[in-house]
Formats: C-alpha cells, sequence, structure tokens
C-alpha cells in the first residue's frame, strides 16, 4: 500500500468516526485568507449512541469541517430545471446530505509533487444512488489538511 492510499484509509476511519457525516444538514460554506481556506459547517444529527439525536428540532450540534489549504473546490448544485424556477420553495431539506467520502486522487498526486503535507480530497455527496440526478449535487475538496472541530 503506497502512502496516498493510507491516507485515504486513515481519512476514511476519521471520517467514519462521525458515521461519514451521514443525513446531516450543511448549514454554511464558506472561504476565507483569499480562499485558501474552506470551511463547512454541518448541523450532526446523531447522539453518542449512533442513533439519530431526539432534539433534532430543538438545538443544533454543530461541527466545523476546516480544509487548509485547499488547492481545488467543485461544487455542482445539481438543481432540477424546477427547482431553478422556483427558488423561494427551497427548504432546509436541500441541504441534507448522505454522506462524506474521500475522493481517489492518486492520478493528481503528481501535479502536487513538492507541496507540503498528504493530498488528500473529500466529496460531500447528496445522494447514495449513482443512477439518480441529485448524485450530481456534491462539494469535491481537494486539500492538505482537515481539521473538524464541535463549535
Amino acid at each position: 500500500m503506497d502512502s496516498g492510499q493510507e491516507c485515504g484509509k486513515a481519512l476514511e476511519a476519521r471520517l467514519k468516526d462521525f458515521n461519514s457525516f451521514q443525513e446531516c444538514i450543511v448549514e454554511r460554506v464558506e472561504f476565507s485568507r483569499f480562499r485558501t481556506r474552506l470551511e463547512i459547517v454541518i448541523n450532526y444529527i446523531w447522539d453518542d449512541g449512533g442513533r439519530v439525536r431526539t432534539d433534532i428540532d430543538e438545538r443544533q450540534v454543530l461541527y466545523r469541517l476546516t480544509f487548509d489549504p485547499v488547492f481545488e473546490v467543485r461544487f455542482v448544485s445539481g438543481l432540477t430545471a424546477y427547482q431553478s424556477s422556483h427558488l423561494d420553495e427551497l427548504n432546509w431539506g436541500l441541504n441534507e446530505i448522505s454522506r462524506i467520502t474521500p475522493l481517489d486522487i492518486q492520478q493528481d498526486q503528481e501535479q502536487y509533487a513538492g507541496f507540503p503535507g498528504m493530498i488528500q480530497g473529500v466529496s460531500v455527496q447528496w445522494s447514495w444512488n449513482t443512477t439518480s440526478a441529485e448524485h450530481d449535487r456534491r462539494i469535491d475538496v481537494v486539500f492538505s489538511n482537515l481539521e473538524i472541530a464541535r463549535i
């Protein structure tokens, strides 16, 4: 196993510590420091026992995922023609993701030769079903460091 695969496995294990943020809600996506840092704030729906929190409607449990530095970001809204024509009808459900998974970026490692740290990637995905139109909705991030903190 090469270092890229090891890094991917470590990232996958780290995300699994947070249930891969399955079914959680993206609250905010923000760039800072001249667009070299990306923060994604997520309302975490799981309790310590791995069940959906019973107080999910009463309070938020927020986690900030800080990607630093960021080398690539690809955001695909995946809005349908109807949704883009009726923006006033959108609600929080549009921000409910299915999971966050590591991206396979091994083929891209060469372009980052000489950069400090291990280059990694994640995909914030809105659908488990790879054939659905919703599958196109995602945020892909290529970065060096990831910090996950409860806020």
